[in-house]
């Protein structure tokens, strides 16, 4: 066989396996075959869940991009994390890959399906991913991932929006609104009441006394 063409076949399959993740960084999500270490500026990556409320059966759409265009990323590893279990470094859930992503595979964190890691460094700008939450878990859950720009660069814990169970009703004092005494409108001071009475008039006992008067001046006149 040709020795050209082995070796053309060796640098092809270097080119396109992503191998920077593997079992042993299941916990620190640090690449172990990569010397640099981990970028402290602003990451230029971002993880995006369509949802801050998944529920139980419903598939939640996780994205892994670039806030740019301009820049890519040749590898990736991404968890599902429970902020509010006992052991926080064990992911939770199940992710599956749509068809049409870039090449992905996932790896087997504690026996789990809810880790994924990218299977060709073919530089990329966004990914996307389905998870699927334990059946009746209600813990709080954050995606993570590890961003690899090149062998030299990288970023690590990059997290998303947390995410909440929508079975988990909201804790609501309700004892005020069932105890507290509704406001009484203020009671309205009692005028005295006055009864009117006709003869009790200045001005009817004045017409009255005139009228007699005058009768009496016409009696007068006819008799005399």
């Amino acid at each position: 066989m040709n020795p050209c063409i082995i070796v053309g076949i060796s640098v092809l399959i270097l080119n396109t396996r992503a191998n920077v993740f593997h079992l042993r960084n299941c916990i620190d999500m640090v690449p172990s075959d990569l010397t640099s270490v981990e970028q402290t500026s602003l990451q230029p990556y971002r993880v995006t869940v369509s949802t801050t409320e998944y529920e139980d059966g419903e598939p939640v759409n996780v994205v892994l991009s670039s806030t740019d265009a301009s820049t890519t990323f040749v590898d990736y590893f991404l968890q599902a994390r429970c902020l509010t279990c006992s052991n926080l470094t064990v992911p939770v859930g199940t992710f599956t890959i749509p068809t049409g992503q870039p090449p992905s595979e996932i790896l087997a964190c504690y026996n789990t399906m809810a880790a994924v890691t990218a299977s060709s460094t073919d530089p990329k700008t966004s990914v996307t991913f389905t998870w699927l939450p334990p059946s009746g878990f209600t813990d709080v859950v954050i995606m993570r991932a590890t961003f690899v720009k090149h062998s030299t660069l990288w970023w690590g814990n990059v997290v998303s929006q947390t995410m909440n169970a929508m079975s988990v009703p909201l804790e609501i004092d309700v004892t005020l609104a069932v105890t507290r005494p509704r406001p009484t409108r203020p009671t309205r001071p009692t005028l005295p009441t006055t009864t009117w009475s006709p003869s009790a008039s200045p001005y009817t006992a004045a017409t009255s006394s005139l009228g007699l008067t005058l009768g009496l001046l016409l009696y007068m006149l006819f008799v005399f």
